[in-house]
């Protein structure tokens, strides 16, 4: 079901392999719709509301602008690259490709992410909580990536590359950390308590 609430675009035209780069598509409602494939680079999505519904890896929301939508449980296997995700509620939602995105200030909460490549992104003020990352392949790339005052509690995030990272103030409370390198990364005030650091590079001044 979709409800948009733009004359300029009929609803009709919503669906698998759809053009709607570059669309108002702000405060729209899709509820178990199939996007698949369609082009959405560069559309506004901004307080929109995207729930369920099998938004394949064909999809592009590359440059899209969708912050403040709702992505609760939302499938998202699509090209988020240089995407506006900031203040998006994304709890239980599956992520992929996701370089460059701003997701700060956002509900990542039990978030699970499939694609490792998050080179550049801002998680900067993000809720992680409980945020998967064991099923990215390859390994979880957070080099350069911004992860000032985020929640990483509980998170899994093994092997991960922090390198050139912002960690300010982030909290790994009880999260895997296993195999992770943060030599490279920038630490500042970080929360390890309970984390599990088995064979994961960890500055001395920690």
């Amino acid at each position: 079901m979709v409800k948009i609430p733009h004359d300029n675009i009929d609803e009709k035209d919503i669906g698998p392999g759809a053009d709607l780069s570059g669309a108002n598509l702000s405060e729209a409602e899709f509820y178990d719709e199939d996007l698949s494939e369609a082009d959405l680079s560069g559309a506004n999505l901004t307080d929109a509301t995207i729930i369920g519904g099998p938004v394949s890896e064909g999809t592009n929301l590359s440059s899209a602008n969708l912050s403040g939508a709702d992505l609760s449980n939302a499938v998202l296997q699509a090209n988020l690259s240089e995407a506006d995700l900031s203040n998006v509620t994304a709890c239980g939602a599956a992520l992929t490709c996701l370089t460059d995105a701003d997701l700060s200030g956002s509900d990542l909460s039990h978030a699970v992410f499939y694609h490792g490549n998050f080179n550049g992104t801002d998680f900067s003020e993000a809720d992680m909580t409980q945020a998967d990352f064991s099923e990215c392949m390859p390994k979880p790339d957070f080099s350069e990536a911004d992860f000032t005052n985020t929640s990483l509690v509980n998170a899994k995030i093994p092997s991960a590359d922090f390198s050139g990272a912002v960690l300010t103030r982030t909290d790994f409370t009880g999260a895997d950390l296993s195999g992770t390198d943060l030599t490279d990364s920038h630490v500042s005030d970080i929360i390890l308590k309970g984390a599990d650091i088995t064979e994961a590079n960890i500055p001395d001044t920690v």
